[in-house]
C-alpha cells in the first residue's frame, strides 16, 4: 500500500491503515501505531479501530484486507487485495 500511496497521493489518494489490536489482543496505543508505521515504513495515516470501522464496512473476511472507497465513502471493492489496480479509475479527475 505504501507504493500505491506514493504513486497516487498527489492525485488525491488517501490511505488509512487500521490497526485493530496488539499481539496482546489490546487496542493499540499511539506508541504501537507509531512503531507499526516505523517498522513498515508507512507514511500514510495509521489509526486504531475498536471495531467501529469493521462494523461500518462489514469487514468479516480477515486480516489483511483492503476496502477501496470512492468519493462519498462508496465501496468500490471489498476483501480484494488486487483492488490496488482499481485505484486510478477511482480517483477524481
Amino acid at each position: 500500500m505504501q507504493a500505491a500511496y506514493e504513486q497516487y497521493r498527489d492525485s488525491g489518494l488517501m490511505i488509512i491503515g487500521i490497526y485493530t489490536e496488539t499481539t496482546e489482543n489490546e487496542l493499540p496505543a499511539q506508541e504501537d501505531l507509531q512503531g507499526w508505521a516505523d517498522t513498515y515504513g508507512l507514511t500514510f495515516a495509521v489509526t486504531a479501530d475498536d471495531a467501529a470501522v469493521w462494523t461500518r464496512f462489514e469487514v468479516d473476511y480477515g486480516i489483511p484486507s483492503l476496502t477501496l472507497l470512492g468519493p462519498g465513502a462508496v465501496v468500490i471493492a471489498a476483501d480484494d487485495m488486487s483492488a490496488v489496480s482499481q485505484i486510478p479509475e477511482a480517483l477524481p479527475d
